[in-house]
C-alpha cells in the first residue's frame, strides 16, 4: 500500500491513475477520492459503508447500486455479495445479477475479492465486454475459495470449470 510514502503521496498517484480511461477501483473505503473511475468493486460490507445503509434486500441492492454510481460518478460498479453471487450496474443499461458459480464448496474467501478483480481486469484488456469480464472474475473466485489460504487458479482452471458449468 501506498501509505508508506504518507498522505501526501496519494493525490497524485490518485489522478494519475484517475486519467486512464479504464481504472478499475478496488477500494475498501474513501470511494469518492477516485472519483470518476472507470469501474468500482466494493464487496457488500465495503458498499454498505459506502452508502451508509444495510444492504439485505434486492430492492436495497438496487437502491445501493444506483447511490453508489452517483457518489463514485463511476461508469460501472460491481457489487460482489459472496454466496448471492454479484450485482453490476451500469449508467447505460438495467443491471445485472450474476449467481453465486460455488455456493457450496466454500472453504476460505481471504483473496477472492482480489481474483474478482485480477480476472476482469485481464478479461477487460483482452477485451472482453464488462459482463464478461464479471463472469469470468466470478468464475475464477468460485474456483480460488475452494482451497485453503491465499490461493489462485490458471486459465486451464477456469476453462475446465466453465466447461463444467456449461454441461449443467
Amino acid at each position: 500500500m501506498l501509505r508508506l510514502w504518507g498522505w501526501r503521496f496519494y493525490p497524485p498517484v490518485i489522478a494519475a491513475a484517475l486519467e486512464h480511461e479504464r481504472t478499475i477501483v478496488d477500494s475498501q473505503r474513501d470511494l469518492g477520492r477516485y472519483r470518476g473511475a472507470f469501474l468500482f468493486t466494493p464487496n457488500l460490507p465495503e458498499a454498505e459503508a459506502a452508502v451508509g445503509y444495510p444492504i439485505r434486500t434486492e430492492a436495497e441492492v438496487l437502491r445501493a447500486g444506483a447511490d453508489l454510481l452517483a457518489l463514485t460518478g463511476a461508469k460501472y460498479i460491481l457489487i460482489t455479495r459472496g454466496d448471492a453471487g454479484m450485482s453490476l450496474f451500469s449508467r447505460e443499461a438495467p443491471p445485472d445479477h450474476l449467481p453465486a458459480f460455488n455456493r457450496t464448496d466454500v472453504f476460505d474467501v481471504t483473496g477472492a475479492g482480489d481474483t474478482v478483480v485480477a480476472a476482469l481486469t485481464l478479461a477487460i484488456i483482452a477485451g472482453a465486454s464488462l459482463w464478461e469480464a464479471a463472469v469470468l472474475g466470478n468464475l475464477a473466485a468460485s474456483i480460488v475459495v475452494r482451497q485453503f489460504g491465499t490461493a489462485t487458479t490458471s486459465t486451464a482452471e477456469m476453462a475446465a470449470a466453465l466447461h463444467h458449468l456449461l454441461e449443467d
